[in-house]
């Protein structure tokens, strides 16, 4: 009977949990991986198998398997998700054949408050398959002694979140290496840790080069010909902006993105991806100072990752134009032209008197042209 009643006594003496927001943390880790040689199908069953629990296989939603194969995978971009009705960054697997999508949700309550999301997109190419494997967890910050408590004994149990999540990227990478003769890992990243790339060079040995690197490269100057240069009163020096524009829109699509796509573009800012950013300023589709689901913009997000190279792209497409209205073309008769203006010396004396005359036949035309 007393023993009934120190019970009875502790249970009344516990106090009531008030209701209150909970802050949460979240913890981001990701992980590259190429699977090379194997049949589309192959490898996206390994991968739900990985990413499934002992309960059941996890969600997966599919894609026709494009014929012919890409010779390079795509690439997701991320999309402001929820993870239990958190606020979550995911990928956005819009442009995979496969997605898988794994959930597990803790405790949701004032002692504790936790769950993590695990997620692949999966893009076959010519020579294997790419997956893209991201983990997030989430996490009561530590605002309270309550809080504090049961996140400390989650960290002597798991580790950091960090730690957590790489651990499991492991373990998913070791699922899949089970079913597959070869499974390489390009990349994995996750905070407060070094990053992992034990295969990339073996990786970029299945890739050919990016299409994106060959248009960059500016064209080698035509050699020196006997003919005569022809004179063209439309050219111009600065480049053609709309064949830029279509170039640009080009290699974005064959690397896995859209043009017109600010999650995308944003999500480029993040990882440093200067190439990608580049080309999305380009594009010309989407908006350097529209500010994302964060409230940041693309300027902010370049800073807090400390890329500068991306900063002065970003400040440069923003710096204003010259307002100025250009100066009309100058009516210069025949007789006007500064001595010695073609007289260049790869030229002979006949081709320079044919470009000089091309240049006053110019002239003329647009004079005429004025003047109607």
């Amino acid at each position: 009977m007393r023993t009934t009643r120190i019970v009875i006594a502790l249970s009344l003496a516990l106090p009531a949990w008030p209701a209150a927001a909970v802050s949460v943390k979240t913890t981001m880790a990701n992980a590259e991986v190429v699977i090379p040689d194997v049949p589309p199908m192959q490898a996206i069953e390994a991968v739900q198998d990985a990413l499934s629990g002992w309960i059941g296989s996890a969600p997966m939603s599919l894609k026709p398997i494009p014929d012919p194969l890409p010779a390079r995978p795509g690439k997701p971009g991320a999309v402001r998700g929820s993870l239990g009705g958190t606020p979550a960054e995911i990928l956005d697997c819009s442009t995979a054949v496969a997605e898988v999508r794994r959930e597990t949700t803790g405790a949701r309550q004032q002692m504790a408050y936790n769950g993590d999301l695990f997620q692949a997109c999966i893009y076959p190419f010519a020579k294997g398959a790419k997956v893209w494997l991201r983990a997030v967890n989430i996490d009561a910050a530590d605002s309270s002694i309550t809080h504090g408590l049961f996140s400390g004994i989650a960290k002597t149990i798991r580790g950091t979140p960090g730690e957590w999540l790489t651990r499991r990227l492991n373990d998913f990478i070791g699922a899949m290496k089970k079913k597959l003769p070869v499974v390489l890992v390009e990349r994995i990243e996750a905070p407060g840790l070094p990053v992992q790339a034990p295969d990339r060079e073996a990786v970029a040995a299945l890739l050919p080069p990016e299409p994106v690197r060959e248009a960059m490269v500016a064209p080698a100057a035509a050699p020196a010909t006997a003919a005569a240069p022809q004179f063209s009163a439309a050219a111009s020096a600065q480049p053609d902006k709309t064949a830029l524009m279509i170039e640009a829109r080009k290699n974005l699509t064959a690397m896995g993105l859209g043009y017109h796509n600010q999650a995308q573009f944003l999500d480029a800012v993040r990882r440093k991806d200067a190439l990608a950013v580049k080309l999305f300023l380009d594009g010309g589709g989407v908006d350097p100072g529209a500010k994302g689901a964060d409230g940041k913009n693309a300027v902010e997000l370049a800073r807090e990752a400390g890329a500068a190279e991306i900063v002065a792209l970003l400040e440069a497409s923003a710096a204003p134009q010259a307002s100025a209205p250009s100066a009309p073309a100058p009516r210069l008769p025949p007789g006007a032209l500064p001595a010695g203006m073609f007289m260049q010396p790869q030229l002979t004396p006949e081709q320079q008197a044919q470009l000089r005359q091309q240049f006053i036949e110019a002239v003329r035309r647009q004079q005429s042209q004025q003047v109607q």
